[in-house]
């Protein structure tokens, strides 16, 4: 497995004191950020490419993205989604237990996730407290998580103190599944706004074929959902 690690630091200092290269430590989750991670990850690949199974992604520390202006949806700290849809044979995100705080993300032409698309992925063991995610445009899918999985699976994760909002697809932890996908030993809690709402996902693509329908067990799951019916009107459901 290519493996590589995030970890958050009060300065550069501390990072190489810890043994980070000073070029690999970054004020912002940008594009810069995004890019070396996964050349990283290619790098880290092509040599072990004959026992190589896909990336590790394993989070080291809390992350806190300091304060957010939710009420008026705008984020204070710059963020690009981390973007592993290319990576063929999948990545296996672990939190081992800490916490991200505080992320804001909004796009106002499409999708909004933490993640973008996941193919043949997993996460677990990654808590996120106090996110504010919203999307908008036509076929938009928000979720705390990741815009859309695709086959793959969330083992233990948990969502507090969330709000997530978009025109189109709205889930705790994906905006939409596709394919197998699994939801197991999950909490989430959040505010959901949307034309599909869910609390694991805000839309799973029906199949007629058993071995595409959804696993789901041992999730607990405390939203409070307002979505707009077809004459216009809202519905809220707690």
């Amino acid at each position: 497995v290519a493996s590589c690690t995030v970890e958050q630091f009060e300065n550069v200092a501390e990072a190489v004191e810890k043994g980070y290269a000073a070029n690999r430590v970054y004020n912002l989750w940008d594009e810069s950020f995004n890019n070396d991670l996964l050349a990283d990850f290619a790098s880290i690949y092509s040599g072990i490419i004959n026992d190589a199974d896909g990336y590790q992604l394993l989070f080291a520390s809390d992350i806190d993205f300091g304060n957010s202006q939710f009420a008026s949806g705008v984020c204070e700290n710059k963020f690009v989604p981390l973007d592993f849809s290319s990576v063929s044979d999948g990545v296996a995100i672990d939190g081992l237990d800490h916490t991200i705080r505080n992320f804001c993300y909004v796009s106002d032409n499409g999708n909004a996730s933490f993640f973008k698309e996941l193919n043949y992925s997993s996460i677990s063991n990654l808590n996120f407290d106090g996110a504010y995610v919203k999307g908008a445009g036509s076929g938009a899918s928000v979720g705390v998580l990741a815009d859309e999985m695709n086959f793959g699976g969330i083992f233990d994760v948990s969502v507090t103190n969330a709000i997530v909002i978009s025109t189109e697809n709205a889930g705790g932890l994906v905006g939409e599944a596709l394919g197998v996908a699994k939801f197991s030993g999950n909490k989430v809690q959040a505010l959901l706004e949307g034309d599909k709402v869910g609390g694991l996902a805000g839309y799973h693509a029906k199949s007629t074929m058993n071995q595409f329908a959804p696993v789901i067990e041992n999730n607990q799951v405390d939203i409070f959902a307002k979505t707009v019916l077809d004459d216009g009107k809202e519905l809220c459901v707690g």
